[in-house]
């Protein structure tokens, strides 16, 4: 990696999503940014760091003042297929990156997930204990036990559903239903769906402010996935009368759990970053069409 004294930003999994965007943005900024993947990187802001590989092997900037975690194995049914292999990279790998960055004066920020919670409770609170029913929630349990022991230096930011991560599957719903074919979403299944750009903003915020601890990312409620699936219908102009709303365990998927609430809590979010959950059919409807003006 390139060496340099000048105190930086580290993204952790540049290549995702959420990396990507939070790269960009710091770099927008005119932030001095590096962000890593495990591919061969492209562009010099970019370089590797494979989380698979020994520690030891670890190649990591000097002089790096804030740390965002944002790699890791994120489908949920690779983790419950292989939970050792994929808990050496959530819990062991993830944690161990966190302490070495933490040694070194970073602060690190961990970004973690509504599945710490069963659903059982509606707006789990932030200091509410975990209680995690799928083997991907139990490993960001794990990893947040982890980050939140360095401290000052250690942040959590649990998210739900971010709702651009939806899209495929609304494409796939409304191209059905502009055919007049049937769909059948699940309707004990929920999210409670927030835009990439608010993620953003709450982690550079809390970065800015080096607030430490849990903050909870979520919208104001939660939708099931046939509320969304009638608003995709909306937005299609097509025959609602297509969508037949069945319940999870009907579908023939093996489904490891099935969470019925994922909104969280915001009181922090709201209170120290100033920020608004957004309302959660509004946050779909403009996700549905920003996706359509991407296609045009």
């Amino acid at each position: 990696m390139p060496h340099t004294e000048t105190p930086i930003a580290l993204v952790v999994g540049a290549d995702g999503l959420i990396g990507n965007a939070l790269l960009a943005k710091l770099a927008a900024a005119g932030s001095p940014v590096v962000g890593t993947t495990r591919r061969n990187p492209a562009g010099c802001r970019v370089v590797r760091l494979d989380l698979s590989e020994p520690p030891a092997s670890w190649r990591l900037p000097p002089s790096v003042s804030t740390a965002f975690l944002c790699a890791g194995l994120t489908k949920t049914d690779d983790c419950r297929k292989n939970p050792v292999s994929s808990s050496r990279i959530n819990v062991d790998a993830v944690g161990s990156l966190a302490g070495r960055l933490a040694d070194h004066g970073a602060f690190v920020v961990f970004l973690s997930s509504s599945q710490v919670f069963s659903g059982a409770v509606a707006r789990c609170a932030q200091d509410a204990p975990p209680d995690p029913i799928s083997e991907y929630g139990r490993q960001k349990a794990a990893t947040e036990r982890r980050v939140l022991s360095l401290g000052k230096r250690g942040a959590a930011v649990r998210l739900t559903k971010v709702a651009e991560t939806l899209l495929p599957l609304f494409s796939r719903w409304e191209a059905a239903l502009r055919h007049g074919q049937e769909i059948r979403p699940f309707s004990d299944m929920t999210a409670a769906p927030v835009p990439l750009s608010l993620v953003v903003e709450a982690l550079t915020r809390l970065a800015d402010r080096r607030l430490a601890g849990i903050t909870q990312v979520s919208a104001d409620r939660d939708l099931s996935y046939a509320d969304m699936a009638r608003l995709v219908a909306v937005h299609a102009g097509a025959d609602p009368a297509l969508i037949h709303p069945i319940l999870a365990k009907e579908s023939g998927l093996d489904l490891e759990a099935i969470a019925n609430r994922t909104a969280l809590d915001t009181t922090r979010l709201r209170r120290e970053l100033g920020l608004i959950p957004p309302d959660a059919a509004a946050c779909i409807a403009a996700t549905l069409a920003s996706g359509s003006a991407a296609k045009s």
